[in-house]
């Protein structure tokens, strides 16, 4: 069982992390277009 929540853990993370880089990404993309108007 413990096991069993680690890796469930473990995926939570992941996808947090996958999430703020999308996030990220995309906030640097529009203050890059912010900026070159």
């Amino acid at each position: 069982m413990g096991d069993k929540v680690k890796t469930r853990k473990k995926e939570k993370t992941k996808g947090c992390k996958m999430l703020w880089r999308r996030l990220t990404t995309l906030t640097g993309v529009r203050y890059q277009l912010n900026h070159n108007k």
